[in-house]
């Protein structure tokens, strides 16, 4: 979800970051960090730990339903946000970053 349209988290390569990698990184963080609490840990759950919504609704505490309920608005509230990132703005808009 977060910046591969498969909604797959990019591979981490161990050399040095490519041109703009730093600027999407801290992009990203800011975002996070402005997102609500519960979107944050449900959206880190499902995209960066890579648990299925059963897990993820498992480890918050809440039925499956409303574990899908705050990924989704976690996902737009993502992208509302992103689109105020220059280096997000393209991908918040449909394209590749």
């Amino acid at each position: 979800m977060i910046l591969t349209p498969d909604h797959e988290m990019p591979e981490v390569s161990s050399g040095p970051p490519e041109p703009g990698q730093n600027e999407v990184s801290g992009a990203t963080y800011r975002v996070l960090d402005r997102l609500e609490p519960d979107d944050r840990i449900v959206l880190a759950l499902r995209v960066l730990e890579g648990l299925d919504m059963n897990e993820v609704a498992d480890a918050c505490g809440v039925s499956r339903s409303t574990a899908k309920r705050r990924f989704a608005h976690a996902q737009q509230s993502f992208r509302e946000l992103a689109a105020s990132e220059p280096a997000l703005q393209q991908w918040a808009e449909g394209g590749e970053a």
